[in-house]
């Protein structure tokens, strides 16, 4: 999941902006959060990191998008800002709070989208090389979500399976699956796999890495749509 933030303060933007946004989700199977504040001023107020991605409009009132982004960057050097203008000239002042981009308005849809999926698959390698923590029996561990191949249920413990070492982990699945993202999947009851590692699909089972695990039947389908959704997104 991606979260976006739409600050616009024009009410037929807000609505185009949305189109075009659920548009490229759609073309390109996104999962985007769509969040919309009307000004500056409500959207610089809210803790770090509640963003992943900003479209600002830079000319509002109470706050404008440029002092937003200042604000913003106090706390936040994560947040991939867009700036969406009427004037050309504004966009050499985002160099000062490392915005990524700008667009003119009114928004072409073809640009728009090239500008857009370049922040998100920056988003996405940023996400794939977070590190989580773990509450092993070895005490706590950090480890990258890109390094799971897959959780497994073994007598009410969990088994974290990588390339170099299975961890045993002491938090409820429901934790661990909490903090995971989208490519991972629970194909089977005992089974929570990163759909990266998906090598081979047998009728009742699947390869994750070199280990063959099984599929529900009640999830087989399931799990098959999300593979086929996950397979296309990489391509």
């Amino acid at each position: 999941m991606i979260r976006v933030a739409l600050v616009e303060d024009y009410l037929p933007q807000i609505q185009r902006m949305e189109e075009i946004l659920n548009q490229i989700q759609q073309e390109e199977q996104l999962n985007l959060q769509i969040a919309v504040f009307t000004d500056g001023e409500s959207f610089s107020a809210l803790p770090a990191h509640s963003f992943d991605l900003a479209l600002l409009d830079i000319q509002m009132d109470k706050m404008d998008g440029m002092e937003a982004a200042a604000k913003i960057r106090e706390q936040d050097e994560d947040l991939i800002i867009i700036f969406i203008t009427n004037l050309a000239q504004y966009a050499i002042q985002g160099y000062a709070v490392q915005a990524m981009d700008f667009i003119l308005k009114p928004v072409n849809p073809i640009l728009f989208k090239e500008k857009l999926m370049k922040a998100v698959r920056r988003i996405e390698k940023k996400q794939k090389e977070k590190r989580i923590p773990m509450k092993t029996d070895r005490g706590q561990v950090w480890l990258e979500m890109n390094e799971i191949l897959y959780v497994e249920i073994v007598a009410r413990h969990l088994q974290i399976h990588t390339e170099t070492q299975v961890l045993r982990c002491n938090e409820p699945l429901q934790n661990i699956q909490a903090i995971l993202d989208e490519r991972f999947f629970r194909c089977h009851v005992a089974y929570l796999v990163n759909m990266d590692y998906v090598r081979q699909i047998r009728k009742s089972t699947v390869f994750v890495g070199e280990d063959e695990l099984l599929i529900s039947k009640y999830r087989r389908k399931e799990f098959m749509e999300a593979l086929t959704k996950h397979v296309g997104r990489l391509l």
